[in-house]
């Protein structure tokens, strides 16, 4: 990972991974981190064990910033082997794929049908790559929310903007939404400010600027994360055309841990 972040890589498909405890990710967070400084798209296999990344973390599909993939079969819904969760972003065809085999000593050129999140990452590392194509200008996280946005709506149709669905390039790479990104924040009206005090609600202002295209009726959400709970539903931004820029106010409470 660190070799394609640092030699012109744009997207790098990890097709392995592993459990892995919270005190193990630092290192492991710093190539995650550099490929985001870098603009390189991390996309990785969600894994296998049937099991919710939710509660057992799988590594890197769990990383910052990394496209998690699950598998769904010939039905369209979750292959049952597949890894879930609210972490996993979507999902790709990971059943009965034709792949290369290895069947013993002078037999190395034989085909069988396989299954695994190991087929369905580097499908969905292809649709960015086209995405990257025909939008060059647009920074990795912009092109892992075009994929999630775009996704078919099949693996849980009740729990849509969690679980989302089976990647679809011909959507991904014509319908096309406002990209927003964040040029500046402010807590209590100081700048860039930290959190405050543990348990003490602070008001958060958010400048947005919209990269992608114009749009009506926008709206901006500050997601719950680790060291801060959110007290604030959507803030409406309303009509932004092409690089325009919209505030919004939020409210947030530092919890104490990060």
């Amino acid at each position: 990972v660190h070799y394609a972040n640092t030699h012109g890589a744009r997207i790098v498909n990890c097709s392995w991974g592993g459990f892995i405890t919270t005190a193990d990710t630092g290192f492991s967070n710093v190539f995650l981190h550099e490929a985001t400084r870098n603009n390189v798209l991390i996309v990785a296999a969600a894994g296998n064990n049937a099991s919710s990344n939710d509660a057992q973390i799988e590594y890197p599909a769990d990383g910052p910033g990394v496209l998690s993939v699950g598998a769904t079969d010939q039905s369209d819904a979750a292959a049952s082997f597949s890894d879930f969760g609210h972490s996993v972003s979507v999902w790709a065809p990971g059943v009965g794929i034709w792949s290369c085999d290895y069947t013993g000593v002078g037999s190395n050129s034989a085909y069988s049908a396989e299954d695994g999140t190991s087929f369905s990452s580097p499908y969905t590392a292809g649709v960015a790559g086209l995405l990257m194509s025909v939008y060059p200008s647009w920074p990795p996280q912009f092109i892992a929310r075009q994929i999630i946005q775009t996704a078919d709506n099949v693996i849980n149709t009740s729990d849509r903007l969690d679980y989302w669905g089976r990647i679809d390039a011909d959507s991904a790479i014509s319908i096309v939404w406002p990209g927003l990104i964040i040029t500046q924040y402010s807590i209590n009206s100081v700048v860039s400010a930290p959190l405050g005090a543990v348990g003490v609600q602070q008001d958060l202002n958010v400048t947005f600027k919209n990269v992608i295209v114009a749009g009506t009726g926008i709206t901006a959400t500050i997601v719950p994360s680790l060291g801060y709970t959110v007290d604030t539903t959507p803030v409406v931004l309303g009509t932004m055309p092409l690089n325009a820029t919209a505030s919004g106010d939020f409210h947030i409470t530092r919890s104490g841990v990060y």
